[in-house]
């Protein structure tokens, strides 16, 4: 799986009721051996239903929400047997399936949207990767043709690119986002209460993609005439360090040039919602996770330092609504890599500090522990039990 970045991870989107309460071992008493087709029918009504908390519509009901549970309750072994496993550093970030199909199932019944998101998106991100290397012959184009399954009609434009994004389609991500942003109707303060113009950046620097492109829409983003001058600056800002630093989304990655743009950022970051050099940010997560795919020698210290560093960058520039637990995610996986280190320590204590789902914190740990155990990383970073 690789990381998410928007546009991989909202925690606090508006709370939902939904109208069924099953719980999980009901779930898989009355589950029947479900097929692929079904599973791919699944996924087609949990995606958008995830990134839609506050909908009410046909997503929202009973009768298409909760049978579609339960054909993940009982997919466990079929999903096992038809997938190909992720290889690789970042294959730690991964749930074991039948772990990540019950996190789905219990993250809907707990109101989690944000876990429910992730979650989904890890699933499908698994399906497009899978299908993507089969021969051509035989590939189906899966994130297109899941796309036009789904009943979309409900969702914002915002929306529906966190429907894409988890589905691998990045360019079609970016050009719905740009037509939000830039919609007269989106005002320059609702763009920045939602988090969009950070997510239009993960998303569009989560991949080698030309910084030109990016750089261009700014220039047309500047031309609207409501902007303030605090937001105007900023998004000068970020053009100008995608001018100066877009160069290093092309090539071999260079994990020492990363880590010089992480710790200046570092320097020079004063915490809250300081975002001024998101830029700088995002172009050295990219490096760094390109560095950790090509680099399977690495020890395990480093790996999790890495991830440690992946993690600080997804505290700084996450969105006022983080769409995905990232920084939980990376953390546990620093954790767990070198379990006992120094790194392990930090991770921990940051995990104590600022770690959320659902809307609970991880400090305070009660009804989230099905999904991050607190107790156990305690352990495991060195903390008395």
């Amino acid at each position: 799986m690789t990381i998410p970045n928007t546009t991989l991870l909202a925690r606090y989107w508006h709370h939902i009721t939904f109208v069924f309460s099953l719980s999980l071992a009901s779930l898989n008493s009355q589950a029947s051996e479900p097929d692929m087709a079904a599973v791919y029918d699944a996924i087609a009504v949990l995606l958008p239903a995830s990134v839609n908390p506050s909908g009410d519509g046909a997503a929202r009901s009973q009768s298409s929400v909760g049978p579609h549970l339960k054909t993940l309750a009982g997919a466990g072994d079929i999903v096992e047997a038809h997938a190909r496993a992720e290889s690789g550093n970042l294959a730690v970030l991964d749930r074991p399936y039948a772990q990540l199909l019950a996190d789905i199932i219990v993250s809907f019944q707990k109101n989690w949207p944000d876990y429910a998101y992730y979650s989904v998106m890890e699933f499908s991100d698994h399906c497009v990767s899978c299908h993507a290397r089969l021969p051509v012959e035989n590939q189906m184009w899966f994130g297109p043709h899941l796309i036009k399954r789904m009943d979309t009609n409900a969702l914002s434009d915002d929306k529906k690119a966190l429907v894409y994004i988890a589905l691998r389609q990045i360019r079609p991500a970016l050009r719905l986002l740009e037509n939000h942003l830039l919609a007269p109707e989106s005002s320059p303060q609702s763009s920045i209460n939602a988090g969009l113009g950070l997510r239009y950046l993960r998303i569009g620097l989560s991949q080698a993609i030309n910084a030109e492109g990016l750089r261009s829409f700014i220039d047309s983003y500047l031309l609207r005439s409501d902007l303030t001058t605090e937001q105007r600056a900023r998004w000068q800002r970020w053009r100008t360090s995608l001018s100066r630093l877009g160069g290093s989304l092309a090539g071999t990655p260079n994990p020492a040039r990363a880590l010089k743009i992480f710790e200046n950022v570092g320097a020079r970051w004063t915490g809250g919602d300081d975002r001024v050099r998101a830029v700088d940010d995002l172009i050295a997560a990219n490096m760094l996770r390109r560095h950790v795919q090509a680099n399977s020698e690495l020890s395990a210290q480093a790996l999790a330092a890495h991830y440690f560093q992946l993690a600080t960058i997804a505290l700084r520039t996450r969105e006022p609504q983080p769409p995905v637990p990232e920084m939980e995610v990376l953390l546990t996986a620093a954790i767990k890599t070198a379990p006992g280190s120094p790194v392990a320590a930090r991770a921990y204590a940051m995990l104590m500090q600022f770690g959320a789902i659902g809307g609970e914190r991880l400090s305070k740990q009660h009804a989230t522990q099905h999904v991050m155990d607190m107790r156990e990383l305690g352990v495991l970073a060195g903390h008395a039990p």
